[in-house]
């Protein structure tokens, strides 16, 4: 089995990120961030102007979209 590239999306929680999610979940581990709850498997909620709330959704991520 194939490791699995991490991926941090953005606005996990928008009409974007929905797609991400089901057109290239099943290729990815897929990780959200929005600043709402969101259905993302690994998922932070947290506003993008907070630095210190998001850096842990950004650790161990191989690409951010």
């Amino acid at each position: 089995m194939a490791i699995k590239q991490r991926v941090l999306v953005t606005g996990a929680a928008g009409q974007i990120g929905g797609i991400i999610r089901n057109k290239l979940g099943y290729r990815y581990e897929l990780t959200g961030l929005d600043v709402v709850d969101h259905d993302y498997p690994t998922s932070h909620v947290a506003d993008l102007s907070d630095l210190d709330a998001i850096t842990p959704a950004f650790e161990r991520q191989e690409v951010i979209v």
